[in-house]
């Protein structure tokens, strides 16, 4: 196994350092190429060729807090997975794991499809080809949920052109194990219908593994573990839209999208615990088959009303999860026989239906007024059973947990002499019921009602500059995967758990902005109650410690952002410097210092001659002390060549954590426990991308009216 592994880690770097020299040196050499008419070919007299002036649209662009990435024109569109685009965005940092992504100093941001709220299913359920644009907006206006102190919205493209256009790519990718993604995207518009359909087969092979350390001085007690998982992912993901035109602004939408993996895992773990100087040594083994469909449908209809400088927007939203799978735990106590000692089933099923309607009307000179309301219904059901061959013993769980949220919103917006404003206010009210069928915990019962207010102004002081104050108060509700009892398994000694009785945290922040040109200095001060963290609970009499998600009394913090993007000719930039500090007390936290710390991000794009990009980017997040964690510098390095091949065909070669520096390593003190735990990626890759693009598109009769950004539905 050794041996392969070596392979398997080694021989994409030679592939990946001679392909990189081969493409800088084709590079090189074409701009070297001289473009000059020869004497050997006759010049053409008396003849006009058809001349086309094209501007080339900057990949980043910033204003009032809001950084936009255009993906569709840039190297971005090359990479299959949305969650790896995110992934080199600035400021967006994805988990360890890849089941989660955070904004620097924002939390866990609303991911938006166009005008529908969507998670992480959803997110991995889209095609890249099908984005246009990405935006990270950090202060986001009423019309949001009020679950998120930023917003990633993604639009998708919309075809102007009559015809039918196919994309097929494929791409191989090296990390620690080889997979492979193939992907069609079409098309079809013909007069005021256009159609599109997505259908992508994956085999990807990912890698997880991490190792922990955790004391419990009072006890006695050390133990530890060393863990890492081999799979197998195949994944198909489908996907249909269909848009009617009923004329230049208003339209009919229907979006389908479907996502079905399957997963066989083999998780290994070598563990130790040491109790008043005797020691037991564990080999861990657990076989896992599992699958997960995944289903959303969107249905949205625009109207907008010329003679009222109106619009509504109606959408309905379903979406559906269903995650199965049995695990099979052998152990192996000091080098002993293997033992049977567990069979763990566990069943997950989500269903969840909402629907919103958005009217905005100019009720005066310069001034907007926009109104909402919302009405969602989610129930989602976990059942867990665990035979415990070692301990005789067996566990059944079958939990059901429901959320009814209604909501409504309103804003105003305008111009008052020079300053401009934005005033809104929301109000939901969420009704949780929770309950065991067995009847082995009391209900749960859950009236939440709250007023979310968000204040905007704008100073200009001249044509150039811009003072921004903002005020907002969100809510951060736990996701439902986490409001159920369902444990994993790692040795007998250490278990990850969720927590059916974990409530939302609620956060207030005020952000001071100055923004010249597109360069801008940001500071913000929030005060949150009823933080979100992993804690832990240790069970003496199993001699088990459970990590789980918990609620901590109170969070304060502040973050000092420049953002500078730069564009010249043919390169793009965005580089971000961050300073940020916070504090979490809570009577479980000993009182420890916390220290600011740094966040760095810079990304380099160039366009060369004969139709080469050239991207760079890198981040990296200085050593964090934050009360009751310390987290080590972290720091990762990317780089893409993308060269197109006549007007069919693009090629892209990728080259992600270059120096495979990703590894997340923190220690953690809550009493009475230390715990030193290392996270360990599989984000090192060497991938190589080819597209071709085939079908005919003509200019079409019917002229779709261009939005103006600024005013969309959810800005």
């Amino acid at each position: 196994m050794a041996q392969y592994q070596y392979i398997n880690r080694n021989y994409p770097l030679m592939i990946k350092k001679y392909s990189i020299l081969l493409l800088l040196a084709t590079t090189w050499s074409s701009m070297a190429q001289e473009t000059t008419v020869t004497d050997s070919i006759p010049a053409k007299e008396n003849q006009l060729d058809e001349v086309h002036v094209e501007k080339k649209k900057p990949t980043y662009t910033t204003k009032n807090g809001v950084i936009k990435v255009d993906i569709a024109n840039s190297i971005y569109n090359s990479i299959p997975n949305p969650l790896d685009v995110l992934r080199k965005l600035p400021n967006v940092i994805v988990s360890a794991d890849g089941e989660g992504i955070t904004i620097m100093g924002r939390g866990t941001p609303l991911i938006y499809l166009d005008n529908q709220k969507i998670g992480m299913n959803e997110l991995n359920a889209l095609v890249t080809d099908d984005i246009k644009s990405i935006e990270i907006i950090s202060n986001p206006s009423s019309k949001y949920e009020a679950d998120g102190r930023a917003v990633v919205l993604i639009t998708r493209k919309i075809g102007r052109r009559e015809g039918f256009t196919t994309t097929v790519a494929e791409t191989v990718s090296f990390k620690r194990f080889y997979s492979n993604y193939l992907n069609l995207n079409s098309s079809l518009q013909k007069g005021r219908f256009e159609v599109k359909a997505n259908l992508s087969y994956n085999q990807s092979k990912p890698w997880e593994g991490n190792a922990s350390n955790f004391t419990i001085a009072e006890k006695d007690l050390q133990s530890g573990y060393d863990v890492h998982a081999k799979t197998f992912k195949p994944e198909l993901n489908s996907g249909v839209g269909v848009v009617y035109k009923i004329n230049d602004t208003d339209y009919f939408s229907f979006t389908a999208n479907n996502q079905y993996i399957e997963d066989h895992s083999t998780i290994y773990a070598n563990s130790a615990l040491i109790q008043e100087a005797n020691a037991t040594r564990v080999a861990t083994d657990s076989d896992t088959r599992a699958y997960r469909n995944f289903l959303n449908a969107f249905l949205n209809y625009q109207k907008k009303f010329k003679e009222k400088e109106a619009q509504l927007f109606t959408g309905f939203q379903y979406s559906g999860l269903n995650r199965k799978g049995n695990y099979d735990v052998y152990n192996t106590y000091n080098d002993a026989a293997p033992l049977y000692s567990q069979f763990r089933k566990q069943h997950f099923i989500l269903d969840a239906f909402s629907g919103r309607i958005d009217y905005e009307q100019l009720i005066g000179k310069g001034i907007k007024w926009e109104i909402g309301v919302l009405y969602g219904i989610t129930t989602a059901r976990s059942v867990f059973n665990v035979n415990d061959y070692e301990q005789q013993a067996t566990t059944h769980s079958n939990y059901r947990h429901q959320e009814q949220q209604a909501a409504a919103y309103t804003q105003l917006s305008g111009t008052f002499h020079k300053m401009s404003y934005r005033l809104g206010a929301r109000m939901e009210d969420m009704k949780v019921r929770g309950h065991f069928k067995d009847d082995s915990a009391p209900p749960i019962r859950k009236q939440l009602d709250n007023f979310f207010p968000k204040v905007q102004l704008d100073f200009p002081v001249d044509s150039t500059q811009t003072i921004s104050l903002n005020y907002a108060r969100s809510i951060e509700r736990p996701e439902y995967a986490s409001l159920t009892q369902v444990t994993a398994y790692i040795n007998p000694y250490y278990a990850f758990s969720q927590n059916s009785n974990l409530n939302p945290a609620f956060t207030s922040e005020v952000t001071l902005n100055y923004q010249r040109n597109d360069k801008s200095i940001k500071l913000t001060y929030y005060d949150r109650r009823g933080s979100m963290y992993y804690g832990y609970d240790y069970d003496a009499a199993k001699t088990l410690l459970t990590s789980l998600p918990l609620n901590f009394k109170k969070e304060t913090g502040y973050t000092l952002e420049f953002t500078m993007p730069f564009t010249h000719n043919s390169w793009n930039s965005i580089n971000i410097v961050s300073v940020l500090w916070n504090r979490v007390e809570d009577p479980s936290v000993a009182p420890r210092k916390s220290n600011p710390f740094l966040y760095l991000y810079s990304s380099q794009m160039f366009t060369l001659p004969h139709d080469f990009t050239i991207a760079v980017s890198g981040w990296a997040i200085g050593k964090r002390t934050e009360t009751f964690f310390n987290v080590e510098p972290l720091w990762c390095m990317d780089l893409s060549v993308s060269k197109k091949l006549g007007k069919s065909w693009q090629c892209t070669i990728s080259c992600n954590d270059i120096w495979e520096s990703m590894a997340y390593k923190q220690d953690m003190q809550l009493y009475p426990v230390a715990i030193q735990t290392t996270y360990f990626t599989n984000v090192h890759e060497f991938a190589l991308n080819l597209r071709y693009t085939f079908g005919k598109v003509k200019a079409s009769a019917y002229t779709e009216k261009v939005v103006d950004e600024n005013t969309n539905r959810i800005r």
